[in-house]
């Protein structure tokens, strides 16, 4: 859809008409159960453009770039396509590599982007924007907390403030299984008991969950309910309001931990000492702890408990790098595709509102993307554009 977009624009298309693209694109993929929900708003999209190269996850998708005649790359989700700004575009000329690690260490943590001004300007307005930069895009419900002291707070939570603090990050429950190769539990369900069952035991410990924003809509067996019910009685074990951003929560935490996803590092990226309870395509960067075994993680928690951290200066300077990238390309993604839910005023104001926070405005990219909500928006989410 965006690259059959950014194609037009160059005079490479071949569908003049923007909804007949759409409605194309929808039939030529009609075959990959995932991607006609995708293309709707109604789940994570996996396509990621810039220029006239084409990122793809979906290989429908990537079939109809490569017939069009853009060089197409499959890669896997969430890659940070502005990364590329840094090189030479012909530096992909040989392909990317398969592995996405391998590509953010090459770009994130080159010496360019780490001396780079911009991420000094990036670095001022993480504490303060960032969660709520990703969070509005998802979750239209997200709430600012008011001002409230850390033992007001953890009160709320219903755990003695007295106990230093770690807040669970709750994946959507219904995207279990795991099945990477050093994931510490079946599912994500399992990993979020699994670390109760640890806290328990460590009674000058706090623990407090915060559910995903999304898990509201996808949680059919009401897992957050039962995990209610697993955690009444444990003293040490509390629940943070859903509606908070992962910034508000964790400025009254001493540590935040999840199983893998992007919040490991936006909140490292705040300077957070941030925990990984399993394995994800980022690990082994060296900017979160990442546990190998129950023991392990039992092992860190207990660190927690017994002694304050600061996150060294060279290990946050890696971690807003790496943030600026992936948050980047993950808020490029979120702007781009349209939900068909929302007004189109809203979603321009909170766009642009998203595009502003981090005083880019003059990158090529952003103002091509500030180019494309205001011109291209109203036709995306007409009802031309989704019938019925």
């Amino acid at each position: 859809m965006i690259y059959n977009e950014f194609l037009r624009r160059s005079g490479f298309g071949t569908i003049d008409s923007l909804s007949d693209e759409l409605i194309a694109v929808a039939k030529l993929v009609s075959a990959d159960y995932e991607a006609i929900p995708m293309m709707f708003g109604q789940s994570s999209i996996r396509a990621c453009v810039l220029g006239h190269i084409c990122y793809s996850a979906s290989g429908q998708l990537a079939d109809f770039s490569a017939q069009n005649g853009a060089p197409t790359y499959l890669v896997e989700q969430y890659i940070p396509i502005s990364v590329t700004r840094y090189r030479d575009q012909t530096d992909l000329s040989s392909g990317l590599p398969s592995d996405c690690k391998e590509m953010l260490e090459k770009y994130a943590f080159d010496q360019a982007l780490l001396d780079d001004p911009r991420l000094d300007l990036f670095d001022g307005a993480v504490e303060g924007t960032l969660a709520r930069t990703i969070d509005p895009l998802l979750n239209r419900d997200v709430v600012d907390q008011l001002p409230v002291s850390r033992e007001a707070f953890l009160e709320s939570c219903g755990v003695d403030p007295k106990y230093p603090t770690v807040c669970v990050f709750a994946h959507v429950f219904q995207d279990a299984p795991l099945t990477r190769q050093r994931q510490l539990s079946d599912d994500y369900w399992q990993a979020i008991v699994d670390v109760v069952d640890i806290a328990r035991q460590l009674t000058h410990l706090n623990l407090i969950i915060k559910s995903h924003p999304l898990n509201d809509s996808y949680d059919r067996k009401h897992s957050w309910d039962r995990l209610h019910e697993y955690c009444a009685g444990i003293r040490n074990v509390g629940f943070a309001d859903s509606a908070l951003s992962a910034g508000d929560v964790m400025k009254h935490c001493d540590a935040g931990l999840t199983v893998r996803g992007t919040v490991l590092y936006e909140m490292a990226a705040a300077g957070h000492r941030m925990i990984a309870a399993g394995e994800d395509k980022y690990s082994g960067l060296g900017i979160v702890e990442e546990a190998s075994s129950m023991e392990a993680l039992r092992s860190i928690l207990l660190d927690v408990s017994r002694k304050a951290w600061s996150m060294p200066e060279d290990q946050r300077r890696r971690a807003v790098a790496y943030s600026y990238c992936l948050l980047q390309g993950f808020r490029s993604k979120s702007i781009l595709v349209p939900d068909k839910r929302w007004p189109p005023e809203e979603y321009f104001r909170s766009a642009t509102l998203a595009l502003s926070n981090f005083r880019l405005e003059e990158d090529p990219l952003f103002i091509n993307l500030k180019s494309f909500l205001r011109n291209d928006l109203p036709m995306l989410i007409s009802k031309e554009a989704f019938p019925g």
